[in-house]
């Protein structure tokens, strides 16, 4: 069963296609077609523990968005976050292509969280940021330069197509590139795919 609920987003017309390609990178980088790993995973926010990967990695290893003093992390569980950002402007799922379950997709004002189901609870498997009114931990934000993403974040980066790929952990962080400016930002959970 699919459930839809749209609504007005802050995406110009140009950049939809380039917003889904990117999210279903996303969901196919952080599980499709890869077997289930185990693990367990707390949620990030304020209150809460830091999230865990399956192998371990605790959130001061991973990449992580904050958006309004809520910490949000690949691998968290996606319950608490969810709670403590409060409703989404949008919702939408379908059944898991990787895991025994529902995807679930929540849109914010200015970012998406994309979730998968694994032990029986949803994880977070990707964070896309939307538009230039949130940022990274270090300040990156769409519309930012090439120059200004190697400056926060290095040069030890992966070229994935126009995308550079900073890998922190079992995280993923990725700013796509259009024209040398930055036009999409992920956070990936990394299942090894």
């Amino acid at each position: 069963m699919m459930q839809m609920n749209q609504s007005k987003t802050n995406i110009s017309g140009k950049h939809w296609p380039l917003l889904i390609i990117l999210i279903i990178c996303g969901l196919v980088i952080s599980g499709c077609g890869s077997a289930a790993t185990s693990g367990t995973a707390e949620a990030p926010s304020g209150t809460g523990q830091p999230a865990t990967t399956p192998n371990g990695d605790a959130a001061d290893d991973l990449f992580t968005f904050t958006y309004q003093s809520v910490k949000i992390a690949p691998f968290a569980l996606a319950d608490q976050v969810i709670d403590d950002l409060g409703e989404a402007m949008s919702y939408f799922e379908a059944e898991s292509c990787a895991f025994a379950g529902l995807d679930k997709i929540y849109t914010y004002s200015s970012f998406e969280i994309s979730t998968v189901p694994e032990g029986g609870e949803d994880h977070i498997s990707l964070i896309v940021l939307l538009d230039d009114t949130v940022a990274t931990e270090e300040g990156i934000r769409i519309g930012s330069t090439r120059e200004d993403v190697i400056e926060a974040y290095g040069d030890e980066y992966e070229l994935q197509g126009t995308a550079l790929a900073y890998h922190r952990g079992e995280s993923i962080l990725l700013f796509l590139m259009e024209e040398d400016m930055v036009a999409a930002i992920e956070y990936v959970a990394d299942y090894g795919v």
